[in-house]
């Protein structure tokens, strides 16, 4: 059982076994890597993300935001509305990798603003995202 013929073939047995092995250690390899990584910094200081989403409209007072985010990098007024602009660096880090054949990493920033524009009252009255610039670098290994 399990032997090789004389012909140089593998009996059935041999096979299967031979299949199963193969099978086994290719399970142990990751065949397919893929990950996609978001990180935020403003003035180079890494910003948690979740003090930008945590700012909720109707809610959210002035003092809260400034607490949140610290002083804003530019204040506008314009009807009576008083806009707060805070910029940051959001960059996105990709990479693909299948088995030792293929890797490829990217790495994209985007340079962008943060609006929170404020109701008379000094709650949020609304919120936006606008890109600027974005760089993108990619390498491939």
């Amino acid at each position: 059982m399990g032997r090789i013929k004389r012909g140089g073939t593998v009996s059935g047995l041999g096979m299967t076994l031979t299949i199963i092995l193969l099978a086994t250690a290719l399970s142990a390899c990751q065949v397919l890597e893929v990950s996609n990584q978001s990180q935020y910094q403003q003035g180079g200081v890494s910003l948690d993300k979740t003090r930008l989403d945590r700012i909720t409209t109707g809610k959210t007072s002035r003092a809260e935001v400034l607490a949140s985010l610290g002083p804003p990098d530019t204040e506008t007024w314009k009807d009576g509305q008083t806009t707060y602009t805070y910029h940051f660096d959001q960059q996105q880090n990709k990479r693909v990798r299948l088995l030792f054949l293929f890797s490829y990493r990217g790495q994209q920033t985007h340079q962008r603003s943060f609006y929170v524009r404020f109701a008379a009252d000094d709650t949020v009255d609304k919120t936006w995202y606008n890109d600027l610039h974005p760089q993108a670098l990619v390498t491939e290994d």
